[in-house]
This record gives structure tokens, C-alpha cells and sequence, in this order.
């Protein structure tokens, strides 16, 4: 269980769930701007932009100073290959 403004997550088989009293456990986006203790068991670091970034199961983690933040996807940086452009007049 994670608790963060007055609010807690669970986090089970990767995912996210909040509980709301008489319905039961509801799947939730990432929380992002949760800072959890430990990174999951599976977790692999990536460098993206010069920066180190932490991925488990569609979950990107930053380093923070008391423990590892949920933030969104980053930006990704790949490489800018030309595409094919067709242009038909008749």
C-alpha cells in the first residue's frame, strides 16, 4: 500500500488500484508524482535524454531524494529517418 494527499494505492501484478468504499478495488492510471521507497523486483534503468530512468511494466520512475517518482513517458529520443511522402495530382 502506497499513501500519498490523503489518498492510498495498491499496487498489485503491475498495476495500480485505488479503493472506493461499497464498489471495491478500481484500476487507476499510473499515480504519477508518487514517490514510492523501492523500485519492483524486474525494474530496468534506461538512460533517455542523458538521464537515468527506471521501467517496470509501462511505469517510468525517476530517482527522487526519498525514493523514486512515477512520472509520465518521457519524451523518447529516436533517431529521425526521412519518410516516404506520396503526392498525386490528376
Amino acid at each position: 500500500m502506497f499513501r500519498s494527499k490523503n489518498t492510498q494505492y495498491y499496487f498489485s501484478n503491475g498495476y495500480f488500484y485505488h479503493h472506493v468504499r461499497n464498489v471495491g478495488y478500481i484500476w487507476i492510471e499510473n499515480p504519477y508524482g508518487l514517490v514510492i521507497d523501492l523500485l519492483p523486483q524486474g525494474t530496468v534503468m534506461m538512460m533517455i535524454g542523458g538521464r537515468p530512468y527506471y521501467y517496470f511494466n509501462n511505469i517510468y520512475f525517476v530517482a527522487h531524494p526519498f525514493g523514486f517518482e512515477i512520472v509520465k513517458l518521457p519524451v523518447r529520443y529516436y533517431e529521425v529517418r526521412p519518410s516516404i511522402h506520396f503526392s498525386v495530382n490528376f
